[in-house]
C-alpha cells in the first residue's frame, strides 16, 4: 500500500503505480518513495509488525548509515542517530549493559531479563 493512500488502496500493487505513473510521463519523486508523515492511528498505518519487541539488534542504525553514505542525504544521518539515542535511552539498565524491551510501542516499558550477543 502506497503512504498515505489509507485502507481502502491496501490491494494496490506498489508496481502497479509505478508503471502508471511512468506510462504518465510523470517526473519528480515516484509514487511511495515520497517522504511521508508520521502515522500514530495503528489502523492507519501501511505495516503491521509481527513482533513489538526489540532484541538489541543494530541492522537498522547501520543501514541508516550506509544510505547516508551512500546518498550523501543527511536526513538518513539523522534518523540512524535519532534512532541510536533511542536504543540507549530505552534498553540502557542501571549499573552497565543494555536489556531487550518488551514493546517498542511504550515509552520507558518493560526490559525483557537477557541481553543477546
Amino acid at each position: 500500500m502506497l503512504a498515505g493512500s489509507g485502507p481502502a488502496a491496501s490491494s494496490r500493487l506498489w508496481a502497479t503505480e509505478l508503471a502508471q505513473w511512468e506510462q504518465n510521463g510523470r517526473h519528480g519523486d515516484p509514487p511511495g518513495v515520497r517522504p511521508a508523515e508520521p502515522v500514530d492511528d495503528p489502523d492507519m498505518r501501511e505495516y503491521k509488525p509481527m513482533r513489538r519487541g526489540y532484541l538489541l539488534r543494530p541492522e537498522t542504525v547501520e543501514s541508516f548509515y550506509l544510505l547516508w553514505r551512500t546518498t550523501g542525504d543527511i536526513v538518513w544521518r539523522e534518523r540512524g542517530w535519532a534512532v541510536f539515542e533511542a536504543m540507549l535511552k530505552e534498553t540502557r539498565v542501571e549499573g552497565s549493559g543494555f536489556a531487550s524491551i518488551d514493546d517498542v510501542y511504550i515509552v520507558g516499558g518493560r526490559k525483557l531479563d537477557q541481553m543477546p550477543r
